[in-house]
């Protein structure tokens, strides 16, 4: 293989590994934030603030309805 296309490949394949490591890290961001407003909003719209017995029946219902919404729609998504 000719020395320039050589190095150009290896240039190439280090700009595809950065560009991947900073889109994880960005997806990696974006789904903390995530779960940080979902918490939030479960503590002051369900728990009013306050720490409740049934606060691990409301996850569980809560958890188990988004689970299940999600699911098919990236399987659905997946399939395109």
């Amino acid at each position: 293989m000719d020395p320039d296309v050589s190095f150009l490949l290896s240039d190439l394949r280090g700009l595809i590994r950065a560009a991947k490591g900073r889109a994880a890290t960005a997806v990696n961001v974006e789904l903390v934030l995530l779960y940080w407003h979902i918490g939030d909003r479960i503590g002051r719209d369900i728990l009013k603030e306050e720490r409740a017995p049934y606060g691990k029946r409301i996850l569980s219902t809560l958890s188990k309805e988004l689970i299940a919404e999600y699911i098919v729609l990236s399987q659905v998504q997946g399939k395109k």
